[in-house]
């Protein structure tokens, strides 16, 4: 059965400021993961203040999972850096980035992204 765990903004929140920053998903001990899940994708969308999704005007976002405490990695295949202006609102052109393998947490980047104020991202396990 998938499960989502959504990226945070340090205080719990699922609603992402933007700004350039490194946001993670859940503790790194592992203790709130399924750690039977083989593998996972990962998906995000931008909105503007009133809560309406955006297209950013620019930026990257990169995706990593952690398989083990002190180590990330980017993606088995998919996008491993996103193009923001990829992130259509609507509908997104970008490829998905997959994760094959257990993981302990998840995490993102954003660096540069501009046209939108805010983001909820999270990272499909299964």
């Amino acid at each position: 059965m998938a499960k989502i765990y959504y990226v945070n903004n340090g205080a719990g929140q699922q609603k992402l400021p933007i700004a350039d920053a490194t946001l993670t998903t859940f503790d790194n001990t592992g203790s709130d993961i399924d750690l039977s899940t083989e593998s996972g994708v990962f998906v995000i969308a931008f909105y503007d203040a009133g809560g309406l999704p955006v297209t950013p005007t620019g930026g990257t976002i990169t995706p990593e999972m952690s398989p083990i405490i002190g180590q990330w990695q980017g993606a088995g295949s998919g996008d491993a850096v996103i193009d923001a202006t990829t992130v259509i609102a609507g509908s997104a052109t970008y490829t998905l980035p997959v994760f094959p393998g257990p993981a302990i947490e998840g995490r993102l980047t954003f660096s540069g992204i501009t046209g939108a104020d805010s983001a909820v991202a999270y990272f499909w396990r299964f």
